[in-house]
């Protein structure tokens, strides 16, 4: 019986060095919402509460990817304005979504 060959890729040795994964850029300016302050604004990059029924709840309130959300006051309770919408959210659940910082209009 013929058996296939198969190639494993070699080690990187001194000729072959390692490069460095890519990251998109736009993670690299991550942070989170609860670390904005009031007046600030960011663009929803990710939400990454693991609990189905808020992240569901998120979403009614249009905490979604690609919203832009702006922080009307800080505290425990986050004062945040999304449109024309006005609600609060526990420091702890915006500590689960992921923002891209954007400059105030």
């Amino acid at each position: 019986m013929i058996h296939p060959l198969v190639i494993l890729p070699s080690a990187p040795t001194a000729e072959t060095p390692v490069s460095e994964p890519k990251i998109n850029k736009e993670v690299k300016r991550a942070t989170l919402l609860a670390d904005l302050s009031a007046g600030e604004e960011g663009l929803i990059l990710r939400v990454t509460l693991q609990d189905a029924p808020c992240r569901r709840r998120l979403a009614e309130l249009g905490i979604a990817e690609g919203m832009v959300v702006a922080v009307a006051g800080a505290g425990e309770t986050m004062m945040l304005a999304l449109g024309s919408s006005r609600f609060g959210l526990a420091r702890s659940c915006a500590s689960h979504i992921e923002v891209m910082r954007r400059r105030s209009k």
